[in-house]
């Protein structure tokens, strides 16, 4: 099932962002680099965005991605149990193509 996410992404006409940064995120980029799928932008909770950059991107906002983008696809780079957390991974979801790939944990 997972390759074919990734057969998807790599022929997907609409941007493709990553939410959230570190492990999960270097792992996706992996499998994106793997694929020779191409990402655009990375974006932290609102909490989280700071000025600093993360594989050549400055991290942005959700909204901040939105208003460059409109429609892309969202790939979901970490995994929460805080309800706040999950309702804005709900809310994104609602309004874009939202994927978590499964990556190898080690």
């Amino acid at each position: 099932m997972e390759k074919e996410l990734w057969s998807y992404l790599k022929t997907a006409q609409k941007p493709i962002v990553l939410y959230g940064m570190g492990n999960g995120a270097d792992k996706i980029i992996r499998a994106l680099e793997h694929y020779e799928i191409k990402f655009q932008g990375v974006f932290a909770s609102d909490g989280f965005v700071r000025n600093k950059l993360f594989h050549g991107f400055t991290i942005s906002s959700y909204n901040e991605l939105r208003e460059k983008f409109g429609q892309m696809i969202v790939l979901l780079c970490f995994g929460s149990s805080i309800p706040d957390v999950i309702e804005n991974i709900k809310k994104i979801a609602s309004e874009q193509e939202l994927y978590a790939p499964e990556v190898a944990v080690i």
